[in-house]
Parts: structure tokens; sequence; C-alpha cells
């Protein structure tokens, strides 16, 4: 079974649009515009750019707009003001899952745990707590299909020395092989075909949480590696048809690319060596295991997407 996935920062956009750009009713009551025509150029602008949100934390799902200072250009009002404004605005909107579609194969219950919070600069603070995270997690156990998708490869690409590619592909076999081996002890199911393929199955579902409610990868090599996930998921241009129609497929360097993958690699190579799994990881209990071995399979099928489709080398499962 593959899945479509659509990212953090794709689901906001989506928030944003359906909610403020679309409706102009409520922008127009709002706010004082200088002129008729301000409104249209605003929405116009907001829906062809792509620099709409930020995302402002190294570990954390938090994510900063620029709304607020956007609408200020173009109608006399006190910028703080629009934040709060549409602070609330969103709130009252997320309170009513019937007024907003969320995309992707992602659960409507998702915009529960998205707090809005108008910033004292003026901006628009989007944060996603640890279940949301957790939502992402499973979701991308999964084959999605949209991480296959053929990149049209730029016409002057980057030619990387060999030895940047090879520590990505190593850092996916070693994905591949520890999984396999978590298959073999039984710690885990899943459905070994090709490694684009591969689904989680036992335990089913996977217990992110402690009895607490504590989210289990807490530890700071966990939470940058899944930080990097979600990197990659946001600024890769997965699927063809989130692109603006003017901006082709090929917009994401081959540079940036292999930056993300790079990042990836070196993000779970540092995981590796500082969560020992058949050592401390073993001796906190199977759940915790279970959760890790999760997370390493997002990780092989973000660097299986950035390899194969990204820039169309092998991402050998074994080495």
């Amino acid at each position: 079974m593959q899945v479509t996935l659509c990212s953090p920062k794709q689901l906001l956009r989506t928030i944003l649009q359906d909610t403020l750009l679309c409706q102009e009713l409520f922008l127009g009551k709002s706010f004082s515009w200088r002129s008729t025509s301000h409104l249209s150029s605003l929405k116009s602008r907001f829906q062809n750019s792509k620099s709409l949100l930020k995302r402002t934390h190294k570990t954390k799902l938090t994510y900063l707009s620029a709304v607020p200072h956007q609408i200020c250009a173009y109608a006399d009002t006190n910028v703080v003001q629009v934040a709060n404004s549409l602070a609330a605005h969103l709130s009252i909107c997320l309170s009513d899952p019937s007024s907003l579609q969320v995309p992707g194969g992602l659960a409507p219950s998702l915009l529960d745990h998205l707090d809005i919070q108008a910033t004292p600069s003026g901006y628009l603070e989007f944060k996603f707590d640890d279940w949301a995270i957790a939502h992402w997690l499973t979701c991308l156990t999964y084959p999605v299909a949209s991480l296959f998708v053929s990149l049209t490869p730029p016409a002057h690409p980057v030619t990387r020395p060999r030895p940047s590619l090879f520590s990505i592909q190593h850092a996916h076999a070693r994905c591949c092989s520890l999984l396999r081996l978590a298959v073999q002890q039984q710690i885990i199911g899943l459905t070994l075909q090709e490694p684009s393929q591969w689904q989680w199955t036992q335990p089913n579902p996977i217990d992110w949480f402690t009895m607490a409610q504590q989210f289990r990868l807490s530890r700071d090599s966990e939470r940058q590696l899944i930080s990097q996930c979600f990197t990659v998921l946001d600024e890769f241009p997965w699927q063809a048809e989130t692109l603006p129609e003017n901006i082709p497929s090929s917009s994401l360097h081959l540079d940036r690319i292999t930056t993300l993958a790079q990042d990836l690699a070196q993000a779970f190579s540092t995981l590796h060596q500082q969560c020992q799994i058949w050592g401390a990881l073993q001796t906190e209990g199977s759940d915790h295991l279970t959760a890790h071995f999760a997370l390493i399979l997002v990780t092989q099928r973000l660097l299986y997407g950035l390899l194969q489709s990204g820039l169309g080398v092998i991402a050998p499962d074994e080495l």
C-alpha cells in the first residue's frame, strides 16, 4: 500500500490559503486597505510565494510566517494588531475541523496538535507538538508514492565528487542492514521487498510515547535526526503537483539535494554512534527500541528518495 503525504510546511501553506487568502471577506473587512487593488495584489503574491513560512527551531517543529508584515505593506494598520487578529481567526477556524480539508493522507485530528500564536514582533508562530511529529513519522513508515517522483535534471547539473555520495549511500545501506537484522531477531516486522517498498507491520501501532505520555525519542541525537527528516520532507519537491506552475521540478538544484542528503546521512551516523542499539537502548525496553527502528525506517525511506529520485544514483541496500 502506498500513501500520499504532505509536509508540515505544505499543510501550513494550505491552512493559510484556505483560512486567510481565500476568505476575501475576512481580509477586506478586517483591515484598512490603501486601495481596492491591493487586496488582490496581496493574494496573488501569497499564492506565488515560496517564502511564506520559515522553520525557526533546530529540533522542534516550529514555523514563523511573515503574513502580517506583508499585509501591512498594503494596509494602514499596526503589524502586531494584524498578527493578533490573524492568530485569533486561524484558531477559530482550527477549532472547527469541517472548515478545513487536511490534505495528503493526514488525520484531521492533527490540527488539534497545532498551536498558533502572534509574536511580539508581529509574526505568526505555528508549533506542532510531539503527537503531530509521531503522526508524520508513522505515515512515513508506509511506502509514500510521492517520494519517488523522478525530477527533471537541471540543464547544467552539478557533478559531485564520488566520496560525498558514498557517505550517503553508506548510510542508506547501514539503515537497511539494521532493519533486516531487527526483523531477523523479531524485534520488528517489515514487508521486505524492494527497499523503496518496505512497510512496517509489527508492532502496530508504534508506541511512540511512554505511560507518562513522554515522547520516547527524546535524546539529542534522536531529535536531531527527526528534525533533519522534516527538513528533507519540507524542502524537497517530492510531488510535482505541489509546485507552483511557473517553477520547474528542477528548481531545487542538485547542490541543495546533495546537501540535504549529506546532512541526513550525518545525522543518522551521529545517532548510530551515540545510541548503541544492542546496549543502552536495549536496556530501556522493547518499546523504545521499536520506536528507534521506526525512525531508522523513515531515514532509510528519505535517503532512498534523495539518492534515487533526487540525485539519480543507486541507493544500495548493502555494501
